[in-house]
């Protein structure tokens, strides 16, 4: 509340969309409704003695209501799930951070304890948690244990590395020669950087027969000719913000917490746009939002990013068309950020932009920007929400379509590399026929992901499992940069991407080369599937299942508590960088 609440006029047609709800208006008829009959069906005057006896009565309950809901949590063993009612509500979270007993919300601070006993990992004691004293396990050392984890590890056999995440990066220059080739660029001359988020696109509608070549004729014909497209791509944050914070950080978001750039925007860490600023380039944010939601201007300027290109500037520009209820329409703000990268390129400058789009932002309606077939809105018959997300991504497609047919014909074209890929998870929206309920896991973590450009020599798709956090490893790589980096991210051309991590109010999920384990509603432990090469756990419902690795799902689960607890206390980066083998 503290965070968000100057952001409420940012975000006033999402809320009035979602607090347009049924279940909304139902509580809020039933509690008009309450208060009116308290009011008229008393007879008794304010202050007599009967109601001062019931208003003692009342206190008392209240009082001993809060007082269980408080003390609960510890009387009872493993039975309350973290996140319910009784064990972990939202105003037992507001009490305890603002008496300053926890620096952390939802079910990290409930867990410490059950993690502790049932897997018997040496995590500090919670009084060391609370007052913020050095760790006696620094959570880094799991950080780089994740980083170092490949699929089949036993976890438990993993060394932390000396240098913990702090390293220099180096890529060896017969790789970078390789994959300039690979990509069509000159190997001897700078390259320019783009990375391209989509606001809410998802995988499943991106590659489904039906409706992607409907909705995504354009998109899809780029990557065929000119892109490597991986098919299997995830993401573990659960809004923009998040998403953003992964993919520029290689790093695992905050998955419960506040977001990083809102509340840690100063943690101290290596993102990309560091790297691509001291090797002399311009770093460039384009965003049509204002550069001070969510703190985004702070952090990014601490990170590296020198010059920002928000909504004020577009509006500048006199562009004003909206497509949907946020920002400036996609067609408009992505010609104006290729005429931004074209005169820094004129000049002589060579660019590393990161662009997030906002056309396909909640709320979802048909637009006439973006219509779709009559097949399309006949199946999403009764599901206007639906047909309004299909809606909006017919439009995106044509808009960044006609984008990078531009940037291809432009003097930068030939020395271009755009990183294109989905923002966040979104499970926002249903689709409107049946799918399973491992299906709906899956959909929503995944987003559509590639590496584009105008030469590329062998376009082509990969099957294995990749990872947000894999994105700018692979920049680095292709534009020869070497720094020091406290990233968890591998690269998405190494051969295995980074395993996909996310803790929903249910439990863990994750998804390695091998396996994919969700956490269903009312199960405590995850259901796990093999998933061979070949397969896709998005579209194959008859996968094999498989037991759980309860090693591997436990130090999952230590990865994001290690992660959330580095971010918070600043201990992603607490020792000297250190030289690394080249990578």
């Amino acid at each position: 509340v503290k965070h968000h609440w100057g952001e409420l006029g940012s975000i006033k047609d999402s809320i009035t969309n979602l607090g347009s709800s049924i279940r909304i208006l139902l509580a809020f008829c039933c509690l008009v409704s309450a208060v009116v009959y308290a009011l008229f069906k008393s007879k008794i005057r304010v202050w007599s003695p009967e109601v001062r006896r019931r208003s003692a009565v009342g206190g008392a309950i209240l009082f001993l209501g809060a007082s269980l809901m408080r003390l609960v949590p510890g009387w009872v063993d493993h039975g309350i799930k973290p996140n319910s009612v009784v064990a972990d509500n939202v105003l037992l979270t507001w009490w305890r951070q603002g008496f300053q007993e926890v620096q952390f919300a939802s079910w990290l601070k409930n867990e410490i304890k059950e993690w502790d006993e049932k897997y018997d990992f040496e995590y500090i004691h919670s009084e060391d948690f609370q007052t913020n004293e050095g760790p006696t396990n620094p959570p880094y050392e799991m950080l780089s244990k994740f980083r170092d984890y490949r699929d089949g590890m036993d976890p438990n056999q993993i060394v932390a590395s000396p240098n913990s995440l702090a390293r220099t990066f180096r890529p060896k220059s017969d790789t970078v020669r390789r994959l300039r080739s690979d990509l069509g660029l000159d190997p001897h001359k700078k390259v320019n950087v783009l990375i391209l988020l989509i606001e809410s696109i998802r995988q499943f509608e991106f590659d489904h027969p039906t409706i992607g070549p409907m909705v995504f004729p354009r998109l899809q014909e780029q990557f065929k000719k000119r892109g490597i497209y991986f098919e299997q791509a995830y993401s573990s944050g659960a809004n923009t913000s998040r998403g953003h914070f992964s993919t520029l950080c290689s790093m695992l978001p905050d998955v419960v917490g506040p977001t990083t750039y809102l509340a840690h925007p100063k943690t101290r860490m290596d993102c990309v746009q560091h790297l691509f600023r001291d090797a002399g380039y311009r770093t460039l944010w384009l965003n049509a939002v204002n550069k001070g939601f969510g703190q985004m201007d702070v952090a990014e300027t601490f990170h590296g990013t020198q010059e920002f290109y928000d909504l004020n500037y577009f509006r500048g520009q006199g562009i004003t068309h909206k497509v949907g209820e946020w920002g400036v329409a996609d067609g408009e703000f992505l010609m104006e950020v290729l005429n931004v990268m074209k005169k820094a390129h004129a000049n002589g400058d060579h660019v590393f932009a990161n662009a997030l789009t906002i056309s396909t932002h909640h709320p979802f309606y048909v637009v006439p920007e973006g219509p779709i077939p009559q097949k399309l809105m006949e199946l999403g018959d009764g599901h206007p929400d639906y047909q309004g997300y299909l809606s909006r991504f017919r439009y995106a497609d044509n808009a960044v379509g006609d984008f990078l047919d531009a940037l291809w014909e432009s003097p930068m074209g030939e020395s271009t590399v755009v990183f294109l890929l989905g923002d966040q998870i979104f499970r926002g929206v249903k689709p409107s026929f049946p799918v399973t309920s491992a299906q709906m896991m899956e959909l929503g973590s995944r987003i559509p992901t590639g590496i584009l450009t105008k030469n590329m020599k062998k376009p082509r798709r990969i099957s294995y499992p990749v990872h947000q956090a894999d994105v700018v490893p692979t920049a680095v790589r292709i534009a020869g940069l070497s720094g020091p980096v406290t990233w968890v991210g591998r690269g998405l051309l190494q051969g295995e991407g980074t395993p996909y991590l996310f803790h929903n109010d249910d439990g863990i999920i994750y998804r390695t080369r091998s396996r994919v384990c969700y956490t269903f509603v009312g199960k405590k432990r995850p259901d796990c599937w093999k998933t061979p090469p070949g397969s896709d756990p998005l579209y194959d419902i008859h996968l094999e299942p498989v037991s759980e690795n309860p090693h591997q799902t436990r130090f999952f689960k230590n990865v994001l508590f290690e992660n959330r607890r580095a971010i918070v206390n600043d201990w992603v980066k607490d020792r000297p960088i250190m030289p690394d083998s080249s990578q």
